[in-house]
């Protein structure tokens, strides 16, 4: 295999668009890789209740507590089994990043998905740049 077939959307709100995703999954399961951005997940949203069933999931949710913007955010990436998906440890906080590495053809690549929201500080995005050149 030497392809990767990589859909990519800022979904603004997941939740409220499962319906959709769940009538699109004939052509979602012709992807190998889903970046998602803006889910607006929380914690008491299971992997499950996302019906993206032969793909695993790596997500991070906003943490409302920590975050100084009351909603939205949150990055997903759902990667077929295939290219043995692993997290990539780093935790930022206030950046909601996220990491995974697959392997293709005997290659690993690094997987990403960030999300800044508008208007973030340059500090925010300077630290997001610091922690990915240390990957």
């Amino acid at each position: 295999m030497s392809n990767l077939n990589i859909y990519y959307q800022n979904v603004r709100g997941l939740r409220t668009k499962l319906v959709n995703l769940r009538s699109s999954l004939p052509l979602i399961l012709s992807y190998d890789i889903l970046i998602l951005t803006e889910t607006w997940l929380v914690s008491n949203i299971s992997d499950s209740e996302l019906g993206l069933f032969g793909f695993h999931i790596f997500r991070l949710d906003r943490n409302i507590e920590n975050s100084p913007h009351s909603r939205g955010g949150g990055v997903l990436i759902a990667i077929k089994p295939k290219f043995n998906p692993l997290p990539v440890a780093l935790s930022v906080n206030n950046i909601e990043q996220l990491f995974v590495t697959i392997t293709l053809n005997s290659t690993s690549i690094l997987i990403g998905s960030t999300y800044l929201p508008p208007l973030s500080p340059l500090s925010i995005v300077e630290l997001h740049l610091s922690s990915v050149e240390h990957l």
